[in-house]
């Protein structure tokens, strides 16, 4: 948990994260188990390209690839609830596509 901790203090698209040791979002209460939260800077100070969710998302993937003694799933909550990864969508007020 330290060394994604520290990777994820290290990326600087991730404005804060939370750790919650034990834990994970399907239920599961283990002492070997954790889940962090993170939340990314506003679109405004993310405006370089590879900024966006699904790139940060594949960029932690290979950050986090060396830690052998775990298996580590990353992935983005739909926005509104109600919708799934698969039928939702993202805004930005800048109104640029930032893919």
């Amino acid at each position: 948990m330290r060394k994604v901790n520290e990777i994820l203090k290290s990326n600087p698209s991730i404005e804060s994260n939370m750790l919650i040791g034990g834990y994970v979002f399907y239920q599961v209460q283990a002492s070997s188990y954790g889940s962090f939260f993170c939340k990314l800077r506003n679109w405004d100070e993310r405006k370089e390209k590879g900024q966006d969710v699904n790139s940060i998302i594949g960029m932690l993937y290979q950050q986090t690839a060396s830690i052998k003694d775990a298996q580590i799933l990353i992935f983005a909550p739909p926005m509104i609830s109600g919708y799934s990864m698969t039928n939702g969508f993202e805004m930005n007020p800048s109104g640029q596509d930032r893919w």
